[in-house]
């Protein structure tokens, strides 16, 4: 069974999901920032409009992540994501010639001038909590951000927060 589990000790983890429906075209992507005990400490969900795919998806909770990084200095920090195109895409070499490519060119590249943050893949069986997170901003259609946890993930972030 794959779970959740806390970074080392100093680091921080920032787990990261896309949402979509293809029907829409809309979704949401959603962010939850812990700290090496397992902590909740911010947790950001956000409607998204205009979606190609669900890698689409994916690629800009990526970038949601990046920002969030930057605006609140969070190194050292680990970005997980259940999305292994994503994840092999930004951490790989060469270009990416999709209709998504430049979005890649430009994650890669931040990705890269921040060298205390790692993106790394995980199951998503153990990353439901940013699931929750975006499927919430996708069902309500609304961006929020929250230091607290919310009602619809209390369940998911107690049941982690001891796993070592």
């Amino acid at each position: 069974m794959v779970i959740w589990k806390c970074p080392p000790v100093g680091c921080l983890k920032l787990n990261i999901d896309g949402a979509f429906v293809k029907e829409t075209g809309a979704g949401g992507v959603g962010l939850v920032l812990r700290d090496s005990f397992g902590q909740f400490l911010l947790g950001k969900g956000k409607s998204m409009f205009g979606l190609l795919s669900a890698e689409h998806a994916e690629l800009l909770a990526c970038k949601e992540a990046f920002l969030l990084i930057v605006e609140y200095s969070l190194q050292p920090v680990i970005v997980e994501t259940d999305a292994l195109t994503v994840e092999q895409q930004l951490t790989g070499m060469g270009n990416n010639l999709s209709l998504l490519g430049r979005i890649y060119d430009d994650l890669g590249f931040l990705l890269k001038e921040m060298p205390n943050v790692c993106l790394v893949h995980t199951r998503r069986e153990a990353n439901k909590a940013t699931h929750l997170m975006a499927a919430q901003a996708s069902s309500t259609g609304l961006t929020f951000l929250c230091s607290e946890v919310s009602s619809f993930l209390a369940s998911v972030i107690t049941s982690e927060s001891c796993n070592q």
